[in-house]
Order: structure tokens, then sequence, then C-alpha cells
């Protein structure tokens, strides 16, 4: 019908259970079966197309009655309601009218007769038909087309005649009678869909590129969106006085949209996004059929990672940021590579295919894999290029047969996707657009028995931590295994709950893991990354973190020993920035931290400590005062060790304040608002400094300043010496901070 230059769409089937019409306030259901439109279909049918046929008949599984749209069709059709009507009226008026293609209808019958509508518009009227059971559709109305069914059961039947041209007497009846014809039919009312309304001036932007997304979704290309997209900006309301192809204009409208500016909007969406496309051949290539369970072979459930996530599924990894979801899954990769991750494949190294839009390879992800010691030979870079050879982003479901054709190629056990919002098109809080791209992925790898894994981020605050996935709940719906990661302040370790095991047997939930600093050698020199190291099963939840209420102290409360002794400078943290001084060795506030991570000292008691030091004016928070800012803790005004080895502490008189506050100090990075005054001695009595006295030989006054009271680390063996002194073997240390000791003590060795 299309080829014939008719303009058709799809109209409710009988076949299908409930109407399929666009029904609203103004136009509820009548209870006609067959005859409603499926679609808003005045400008629908305008611009028709191949491919908008395919996909409209095919989203409804083939269940949908045709409708002609009389007026793009220049077409005139007499629907006669009861048999012999037409003779009837035709007898009245002294009128015969000519054979034509006629269509046998449930009860009667329609004569179509070709008219130019563009020249002498005839619209919908029964004026001249008055007395007789005969309607009359033209510009503005449809017909029901052959091959459609009747609500009785009936099909729609041509007698196969070509179309005669409307007699000229028949014609000049039926302008008489006629009444306007007009663009608007009666079925289609306002309220039938957003294409008939007006478009406010202030809604012009985003109602015209939220319709080219619509169109570009259809599959057509930008030639076949053109005349749908024109009508659309031309419900768009304009200024009084200009645009006169406009439906809609007013005095408050501000300023034009031109034609030519609409057509830049349709222009960069079909520029920036793919198109879902869907063939003739596959509509016609779909088949329903039957396999019985009794012919389909049973087989175990095989396992990537045992008993946690099984081969061929698709599987997703979600937290906030910096809570380590990458870092792991490179470290789960490490193992596959390896033949040592505890499955199927235990044994034989397998490859794993990684695509990164976050991450570069060379700087971040080949680092991290060789901190991981995965085998390099069996990682690789998934990428997607253009025709043209450009690299580009990956698109879902778009791209599912060249990403399936690239793994089964390189035989991969299992695919990164980071992150999978990168490369879905649509809306990510939409479940039919989630699904489409998830359940594309699910069949990619049940094809090709790789497990297929995306990193996904949370939403803010606490609450169940299964919903806290960012976006539609299809993401955690359509997977079958869910890993949820956060970061517990209290530890500092990375707690990870399995939260969905769709095949998995009972067992641990979670388990946690620390992020720990080591170096790898590049072509450029060292670089410093992280690596995980697995702590085993855990306690606590992923939802115990989120959830959990921020602690309530006062200024005694929440302390424990390893806050500090009655004698700071034998703390812990004191000596950490002592012998790190000594070495010029910078420790920013991550280095203290992993120091007493190791330790079992929490994150919050590192900082109460550091707090305590810089209101007693012994430390100070310091950045490079440059980009990117990095903040340094370090003593105040500590001079590095002369050739005799002593070093000097200006003193800090008593009653003075420092301006460095509590606040300052847990805004890690961040700098304080001045350098803290120097540190005061601890029974200091003269103004002198450490220094003043041993020139003027008190060297048994200097050896009774420094007594600690408790040993700088519960456990740790009380020193004679200077207490708590670090080596470049002291565990828990940054390789960093333990290589700048190790050349200190060699410099010292040498002096």
């Amino acid at each position: 019908m299309l080829d014939q230059g008719l303009h058709v769409f799809p109209l409710d089937h009988p076949g299908q259970r409930n109407c399929a019409g666009l029904h609203g306030p103004n136009n509820p259901c009548d209870g006609t079966r067959g005859k409603h439109p499926a679609v808003v279909w005045g400008t629908w049918a305008q611009a028709v197309t191949h491919k908008q046929i395919d996909l409209q008949w095919d989203k409804r599984r083939g269940l949908a009655n045709i409708g002609i749209a009389c007026g793009p069709s220049n077409l005139v059709i007499l629907d006669e309601d009861a048999p012999g009507e037409l003779e009837k009226w035709g007898a009245a008026y002294g009128i015969t009218l000519p054979d034509t293609f006629t269509v046998s209808t449930g009860r009667g019958r329609h004569l179509y007769y070709s008219w130019d509508h563009s020249q002498r518009p005839i619209g919908n009227t029964a004026k001249a038909m008055r007395g007789f059971k005969i309607d009359v559709r033209g510009k503005g109305g449809y017909a029901v087309a052959e091959h459609s069914q009747h609500a009785s059961g009936a099909t729609y039947t041509g007698n196969g005649q070509p179309i005669t041209g409307l007699p000229d007497d028949v014609a000049e009846l039926l302008l008489a009678g006629a009444t306007e014809a007009t663009e608007s039919p009666e079925w289609e009312t306002i309220a039938a869909g957003p294409n008939a309304a007006k478009i406010g001036f202030r809604k012009r932007h985003e109602a015209l590129v939220a319709y080219a997304g619509r169109l570009r979704k259809l599959g057509l290309d930008y030639a076949e969106a053109l005349p749908a997209f024109r009508q659309r900006w031309e419900l768009c309301e304009q200024p009084t006085g200009q645009m006169p192809e406009a439906k809609y204009h007013s005095p408050e409208c501000p300023y034009p949209v031109t034609w030519p500016e609409a057509q830049g909007k349709l222009r960069d969406v079909f520029d920036r996004y793919q198109a879902r496309t869907t063939s003739a051949e596959d509509v016609v290539a779909r088949v329903a059929r039957v396999q019985w369970a009794n012919e389909i072979r049973p087989e175990r459930q095989v396992w990537l990672w045992e008993n946690r996530i099984p081969v061929g599924t698709v599987s997703a990894l979600a937290g906030r940021g910096g809570c380590g979801k990458t870092t792991w899954a490179i470290h789960l990769a490490a193992q596959v590579s390896r033949g040592e991750l505890v499955g199927e494949h235990r044994g034989t190294p397998r490859p794993t295919l990684i695509w990164s839009g976050e991450d570069q390879w060379a700087p971040v992800l080949v680092p991290r894999l060789m901190a991981a010691g995965a085998n390099l030979d069996f990682i690789g870079r998934l990428h997607i290029e253009a025709e043209d050879g450009v690299e580009t982003t990956p698109r879902l479901p778009l791209d599912t047969a060249t990403l399936r054709e690239a793994i089964t190629a390189a035989g991969a056990a299992l695919v990164i996707i980071d992150p999978i919002a990168s490369t879905m098109a649509g809306d990510l809080h939409r479940e039919d657009d989630v699904r489409a791209a998830l359940d594309a992925l699910a069949r990619v790898a049940a094809d090709t028995g790789a497990v297929v894994m995306f990193v996904r981020h949370f939403g803010k605050g606490g609450g169940n931590a299964s919903d806290k996935m960012s976006g539609s709940h299809a993401f955690r719906d359509a997977v079958r295994s869910v890993f949820l990661f956060a970061q517990d302040d209290e530890s500092g370790h990375r707690i990870v709950t399995q939260d969905k095991g769709n095949y998995a047997p009972p067992g641990e939930e979670s388990f946690a893991f620390r992020l720990e600093s080591t170096t790898v050698p590049t072509n450029d020199g060292d670089a410093l990354v992280a690596k995980v190291v697995d702590l085993g099963a855990s306690e606590i939840s992923v939802s115990d973190v989120i959830n959990r209420p921020p602690a309530a102290r006062t200024d005694d409360e929440g302390e424990d020993e390893r806050d500090y002794t009655a004698d700071l400078k034998a703390s812990w943290l004191h000596q950490l920035l002592r012998d790190a001084g000594v070495a010029n060795a910078p420790v920013r506030p991550k280095d203290a931290l992993a120091y007493a991570a190791d330790r079992g000292i929490s994150r919050a008691s590192v900082f109460r400590l550091f707090e305590k030091l810089t209101n007693a004016g012994m430390a100070v928070s310091k950045d490079t005062g440059k980009f990117p800012k990095v903040t340094h803790w370090e003593l105040v005004d500590h001079t590095p060790a002369t050739a005799g080895g002593e070093t000097t502490d200006a003193a800090h008189h008593s009653g003075e304040t420092t301006e460095t506050t509590g606040l300052d100090l847990r805004k890690q990075g961040e700098t304080t608002g001045a350098i803290v005054s120097p540190v005061r001695l601890q029974g200091e009595t003269t103004g002198g400094t450490l220094l003043d006295l041993r020139e003027c030989g008190a060297t048994e006054a200097v050896d009774t300043l420094e007594s600690p009271v408790v040993s700088p680390l519960p456990g740790e063996r009380q020193q004679t010496a200077a207490p708590g002194g670090l080596t470049a073997t002291s565990p828990g240390q940054t390789d960093r901070v333990a290589r700048a000791l190790a050349n200190a003590a060699r410099r010292a060795v040498t002096a």
C-alpha cells in the first residue's frame, strides 16, 4: 500500500486483549474494536516509511489493523453502511458512480476515489448524503483498509480494481455540502497525543529535542524524519506576525524558533545518537516455537568464581565513588589471568577484556594490573571503532553483535565494562531503556559463556542497600549477581556484600579487603598504585556501613590509649612525623592512615591525635600551594638533622594559641589557617630552647624532659633510647616513606 502512495498507520485489532486506541478523557473507548488509531495518525501518517511500518507492526506482534489517511493519500472514500444505499443516493441525484477499487466490510463497503486535496480539499461530510446511510471520508479522515479484521470476525476484502478518479458532479455535490476540510480529524483531539498540542514558547527547545530523539529511536534516517519533525515544529508557539507556517502565535512569545534552527536540533540528535533498527527481514523471521523439557539435556551449574559468579551471566559492582570497585575488578581479572580464581577455570589462565571510559590504560590500568600480579598476555583492551577507523564509545544494545564477535575471538572468560552508564543510550531511569541494554548483554554472555561485569554508582545517603544503585531498578533485576561496595571509615577497610546471587548457595555474604600502596616499574620510572589485600569474611555488611549513625562524642569520649600518651612526643604519630621529617619525606594524611590501619588504629583516632598535636603546637597541616594541591602533615619548625645528628626545636610559650582547628584538620587536602606556633617543651623551666640547654651543659635536665608515660603503641616494648623511632623496615608504611627512611639511614652511615 505504501508503494502505491497510500499513507497507512496501525489501528486497534480485535485479536488484542485490550483496545490499542489512544484513548483519553476527551475520547474514551466506545467499545468498538478494530477501528481506533493506535498512533497519533494525523501527524504520523504524513511521513510514514517502511521502517516505521515494520517497527509498529512488530511492536504489536502483527496484531494491528490497517488505517489509510485520506488526506495525504489524496483519496475520497464513500462509506456505505447498508447494502443499496449508494444506488439509492445516485438515483436521487441522477448520478451513476463509476466502478472503482472497493473494499467489502463487515456489513457494507468502501468505494475509493482519487482526488487532489491540495487544489480543492474535500473534508469529512454527511450533509450531501443526508437521509442515506453513507459517510464521506476525505481530508482529515481515515478508513479501515483491506486485509484488516472486522469485530465480527470478517476480513476487509478488496475487489482488485484500480482506483478511479472522483467524478466532477459527485465532487461538486460533496464540496457544496462539505464542512471545512481540516487536518484535525474528529477522532484526533488535543488529548489524543503530544503531536496535536500547542508547544508553549518556554518549552520549544525541550519538546523539539525530545521529539527528535523519538524519531531517532524509530530507526529513521535524517531525510525520513525531516517531514514529521517539520510538522512538530509548526506546533511551536511563535511571535505574532512571524513564522506564518506556525499554527500558534502570541504577542507574549519573545523570539521565533526558525526552521533552520529546528533542523539544527534534529541534526544534532541524529549525529550524537545511534538509531535502534529493526529490519523487515528480522520481523518476518520471528516465529514462535516450543521445545519440550524432556528434549533439553540437564547440565550442572558452572562458576567463574565458585558459588559467587556463574559463567555466562551478567554481574554488577555498585558503590560510591572511591570505594575500590575498579581496583577490586582488576584484582579479580588478575586471578583469572593466572588461573588462580577458585572456580571452573582454576589451573587454566583465561583472558579478560576491559572497556574503561574513565581510566587511561598506560598511566592507570596497566600499572594497577601489574600491581595485582596479572598476566598481561591475558588482559585485553576492548574498544569500538567506527567505519572510518576512529575509536568511539560502545553503544548498547547497538554494538552487542560486534562485542559478541570480539569476546568469541578472544576466548574471554570475563568482560569488564566500567562504567556501564557511558555505553547506554536512552534514559537510565526508564526500565525499558535499561532492559534493552542489559538483556542484550545477557544474550551475549549466554552465547559466549563469558561473565559480563559492569560498574555502577550508588545514590547518596543511607537506606536499603539493595535499592542504592543509581537509575532504574532494572540494573539490579536484570543481572544474576550483584556486589555492593562501601568504605568503613572506622577500620579503613573496604566492605563488599553480595546482595544478589540467583544461583549461589547460602554462604558468607560479606567480605573485606584493604588497599595497599605499592610501586611498579614503568618506562618513565616507578609508579605508586594501589592493590587489593584480601581480609576474608566480614561480620559488617555494606548496609551496616551506610546506615551507621555518626558517632556523637564530647571532648573526652570515644578515645582509647592509642589516641595520645601523657607525653604527646612519645605518641606514634609524633614519632612518625619526626622520623619522616629527618628523612625529608613529607607525610600525607593517607600515609598516616595507612600506617595506623596496619596497627588496627581507626581513621577517627588518627585525626583526633593529629588534632591534639596541633592544638599543643607540635604539628601543622600544609599544602603545596600549586595545582594539584597535596596536603602534608609535619612537625612545627622541624629542622633536618645536622652533621652532629642534633635537631633543633623552637620553644612555644605557655598560654599561646594556634589558628588551626579540629574542623580544619578533618578537611583532608585543605590548608589550615596559619602556621602553628613553635612547640613548647614539657617541663620547661626557662625561656631557653632544647639546644640552648644542651649548649649550657644541662644534659641531665635535657634527658628528663622527654619521659613517656605509656608505650607509643599498645603491646610494643618500651624503648630505652629515643622512643618509637621508625626505620625503613617498620611495617605499615607506604613505599615512598620507607624509601626515604632507608636513604636517610644510608646518609647517616656515610656521614
